[in-house]
C-alpha cells in the first residue's frame, strides 16, 4: 500500500455553492478555487446533512445522519459512540491538529475528540484558548421553556453587544489569518516520515460581513457594513430590515477574500513541497440564506441555498474530474481514508441524499413570543437528482412540499422520497455545559 498520504480538511464555513465559479459561470472572483479545481476531483452535487455547523460536522466526522448522532438543537453536544474520522487517522499513526474560531467545533461540543493538538480562536485578536472547562449547564437550561422574559432580555443584550463588536472591521479576518498561520506552522513542524491530519475552519463567509476595504471596494463600494442590518435575529424580529442585495454584495466581498486565503494556503503547500503528498479537501459545512423565503443566515430554514455546498478533493494519483453523482458530506467519513490510502477505494454517491434541522430550541430565544410560532419548526429533507422534498413539522401540523431542482417550481411530492426520511423524535441530552468564553462567542455569532 505504501506510505499513507497527509490530509488537510479545510472547511469554508457557510460558503454557498452558487458563489463559486466552479459551479456558476457568472461568478468571477473565486479564481483560486477555480485553479485548484483544474487539479481536483470536483463534486458537482454535494449535499450537507444539516444547515448549521454542529450536526453537519458530526455527520462528516462519523458518517451518520443527524438523527443518528443526535448532535442537534435539542442535544447540542457530540458524544460519539464509535471512533471519529480523526480517531481513525490517529489509529493509523497520524499526527493531528485542528484550528478554528468556530465555537461549535471545539472541545466543549465534543467535535475536537481525537485531535492531538487543538486551538479555538474566539476573540478578535486570535487569542488562543485550547483548554475548556465545562462550567455551566446553560444550554440545558436555555432549551427549557422557563424564564422566557429573562431569556429574551439576555438575548437582546447579547445581540446589541455583538452588533457593537462586529463593527470592528478586520476582526474576523484576523482570526482566519491566525488559523492559517497555525495550520502552516503545524505542517512545517511535522516529521515527513509520519503523516498528518490537519483540520481548519474559516468563518469569513459566515455573517456578519466586514471584508477588508479593498474587497469591499471591489464588490460593494456604496455599502457601509456598519449601517446594514447584519444580525439575522434583528431582521426576523422586525427591528430592522436586511437589504439582501447589499448584504449579498458584502458576502461576495468576503468570499473573494476567502478565496485568496485558500490560494495562499495552497501556494504554501506547493512551495514547501507538501502538496504532492497531501490529500486536500475543500468543502463547506452548509450554505447561507441571503433572502430566500425572507430568511437571512442559516437558522430556521432548509433549502438548496443551505444544503447544496461546494466540495473538491485534490489527491495524489487522482486526475481532475467532475463527479456528477449525488453525494452526501457524511460520505467523507469513508472517502478521505480511501483517498489517503487507509482503506480500499470507496465509490462515492447515493440515490437519495437526506438530512434535517431539529426544532430550534437554542436559537428560538432570539425571537419574541409573537414570532416564535412562525419559526419553531423541525425540517427533514430528501433529495434526488430531480427533486428537493422537505417535510416541515410544527407542534401542531406536518407539511410536505417538493420542488424541481432545475426550475425551482413546485412539484407533486414523491412518496418514495418522503418514506426515505425517518421521523423519530429528536432526543434531549441530560447535561449540556459551556465554558464562559465559549458562551460569549456563541452569543457573538447569534446562536444564543
Amino acid at each position: 500500500m505504501g506510505r499513507y498520504r497527509n490530509v488537510v480538511f479545510l472547511v469554508l464555513d457557510a460558503l454557498r455553492r452558487d458563489r463559486v465559479s466552479l459551479y456558476n459561470d457568472d461568478v468571477t472572483f473565486t479564481e483560486n478555487l477555480a485553479a485548484l479545481g483544474t487539479e481536483s476531483v470536483v463534486f458537482t452535487d454535494a449535499i450537507a446533512q444539516a444547515p448549521w455547523t454542529l450536526p453537519s460536522h458530526a455527520s462528516m466526522f462519523t458518517g451518520t445522519y443527524p438523527w443518528e448522532h443526535q448532535a442537534t438543537q435539542q442535544s447540542p453536544s457530540f458524544e460519539p459512540e464509535e471512533p471519529t474520522l480523526v480517531e481513525r487517522f490517529a489509529g493509523a499513526g497520524y499526527r493531528s491538529a485542528g484550528f478554528t474560531p468556530n465555537p461549535w467545533v471545539s472541545p466543549f461540543s465534543g467535535l475536537a475528540t481525537g485531535f492531538e493538538t487543538w486551538d479555538n480562536f474566539l476573540t478578535p485578536t486570535g487569542f488562543s484558548m485550547p483548554d475548556f472547562v465545562r462550567s455551566s449547564k446553560i444550554l440545558e437550561w436555555w432549551s427549557t421553556r422557563r424564564f422566557e422574559r429573562f431569556k429574551t432580555a439576555l438575548t437582546d443584550m447579547a445581540d446589541s453587544l455583538f452588533e457593537t463588536w462586529t463593527r470592528r472591521q478586520g476582526s474576523k479576518m484576523a482570526q482566519s489569518e491566525r488559523v492559517l498561520e497555525r495550520g502552516m506552522e503545524f505542517v512545517s513542524g511535522t516529521d515527513r516520515s509520519r503523516p498528518f491530519f490537519l483540520y481548519m475552519n474559516l468563518l469569513d463567509a459566515h455573517e456578519p460581513y466586514y471584508p477588508p476595504e479593498e474587497y469591499r471596494e471591489r464588490h460593494a463600494p456604496d455599502v457601509d457594513p456598519r449601517a446594514e442590518c447584519q444580525i439575522p435575529s434583528r431582521h426576523l424580529k422586525g427591528e430592522a430590515e436586511a437589504d439582501f442585495d447589499r448584504i449579498g454584495r458584502l458576502y461576495d466581498a468576503s468570499v473573494d477574500y476567502l478565496d485568496d486565503a485558500v490560494g495562499e494556503f495552497v501556494d504554501f503547500l506547493r512551495r514547501t513541497d507538501r502538496l504532492e503528498d497531501t490529500v486536500l479537501l475543500v468543502v463547506s459545512d452548509h450554505g447561507q440564506a441571503l433572502g430566500e423565503s425572507g430568511l437571512y443566515g442559516h437558522q430556521y430554514g432548509i433549502g438548496e441555498e443551505l444544503t447544496s455546498v461546494p466540495m473538491l478533493i485534490r489527491a495524489p494519483g487522482h486526475d481532475s474530474e467532475r463527479i456528477q453523482e449525488l453525494v452526501e458530506l457524511r460520505e467523507l467519513f469513508e472517502m478521505l481514508p480511501s483517498y489517503a490510502g487507509l482503506r480500499s477505494d470507496y465509490e462515492p454517491g447515493v440515490d437519495v441524499a437526506k438530512g434535517g434541522y431539529g426544532f430550534p430550541d437554542l436559537a428560538i430565544r432570539q425571537l419574541p413570543n409573537t414570532r416564535r410560532e412562525d419559526h419553531y419548526k423541525r425540517f427533514r429533507f430528501a433529495v434526488d437528482g430531480d427533486t428537493y422534498l422537505i417535510r416541515t413539522e410544527t407542534e401542531r401540523e406536518v407539511e410536505v412540499t417538493a420542488t424541481c431542482r432545475d426550475t425551482g417550481e413546485a412539484v407533486e411530492p414523491d412518496p418514495s422520497l418522503l418514506h426515505s426520511i425517518p421521523i423519530d423524535e429528536d432526543s434531549r441530552s441530560d447535561s449540556v455545559e459551556f465554558a464562559d468564553p465559549v458562551e460569549a462567542r456563541l452569543e457573538e455569532l447569534g446562536y444564543l
